[in-house]
């Protein structure tokens, strides 16, 4: 990546034909993908997944309960604790009330079906 310091940069030069500002952009774009492409959970899990997960990382979880809801799903129907319709794969109940999982209810769960 490029390097930023109170002397501006390092490292830059001429690489490949490319001025030196042109350079910066692609590295900054590189960088950019690079980064969203590990951020990013899954390209596959459904919205009523990715509410879960989020919500996931508002509760606490001592006793990794929630180690199923994994982020590389398609769908949470068979996450600890989740039902869903069998017609429509939507999600119709979360129970975790037998657990040790706790903190403030939260709010995204609202937006489930």
């Amino acid at each position: 990546g490029v390097m930023w310091s109170s002397k501006g940069l390092k490292g830059g030069g001429v690489l490949g034909g490319l001025a030196k500002t042109e350079y910066i952009w692609v590295e900054i774009w590189a960088d950019f993908f690079h980064f969203v492409s590990l951020s990013s959970p899954s390209l596959s899990l459904n919205q009523e997944g990715l509410y879960l997960q989020s919500a996931k990382q508002a509760l606490d979880d001592p006793d990794q309960v929630l180690v199923s809801w994994d982020p590389r799903s398609d769908t949470p129907c068979g996450w600890t604790g989740v039902s869903c319709d069998r017609s429509t794969g939507s999600v119709i109940s979360v129970d975790l009330s037998n657990t040790n999982v706790g903190g403030p209810f939260p709010l995204i769960l609202c937006r489930l079906n």
